[in-house]
């Protein structure tokens, strides 16, 4: 019978006849190829009270279903370098857990910017709206004023008019006022002229 140790960090076999125990979990040594999956399918399920990032064999179960290629994963207590696989296995997990933590701060981030610009373009709408209806009453009253000038103006144009007529049929009428004046001065003086002779 011989015998082999080594460290624990190294891995430790004893070799007994033509039978061994080592770290792959089994009496006999793994096999010289894993199998080969016919599908990749990964089934993972966590509900635990502490956060998942804390709990080394769930990261480590975890991060055995995820393949890089066509052949299985030994299960994790049949690995040869568990310890290691384990800390990898929960330093991924970390890794992950804090880029989501920065994809869901991204993530906020953008919806906030979504929200604040779906508000300001509402803002802006709306103070279109009420610029538009400003433009719109300055334009009326614009029109109203220069509707009222016109139409001051027309009057005004009328009055003239019709104050440059006034002022013809007054002198016409100071000129008949003269004549007739002037008919009934020599009315009296032919009046007197014939009394005197009658007397």
């Amino acid at each position: 019978m011989q015998r082999r140790s080594h460290s624990q960090s190294e891995g430790t076999f004893y070799f007994s006849g033509s039978r061994s125990v080592a770290l792959w979990g089994g009496l006999d040594p793994p096999p010289g190829k894993l199998p080969i999956a016919a599908s990749e399918r990964v089934e993972f399920l966590h509900d635990q009270d502490g956060p998942f990032v804390n709990d080394q064999v769930a990261c480590s179960d975890l991060m055995r279903q995820i393949r890089g290629g066509t052949r299985l994963m030994p299960e994790v207590a049949e690995l040869a370098f568990l310890d290691r696989f384990s800390d990898s296995a929960r330093a991924d997990a970390v890794a992950i857990a804090r880029k989501n933590l920065l994809v869901l701060e991204y993530e906020s981030a953008l919806r906030k910017m979504a929200s604040d610009l779906a508000k300001a373009e509402m803002e802006i709408k709306t103070k279109d709206v009420d610029l538009e209806k400003t433009k719109k009453e300055v334009l009326d009253k614009a029109k109203e004023l220069i509707t009222e000038r016109n139409c001051y103006h027309h009057e005004r144009k009328q009055a003239i008019k019709t104050a440059e007529g006034l002022e013809d049929e007054l002198e016409t009428a100071r000129r008949k006022i003269a004549r007739l004046e002037e008919e009934k001065i020599s009315e009296a003086e032919k009046m007197k002229r014939e009394m005197g002779r009658l007397s």
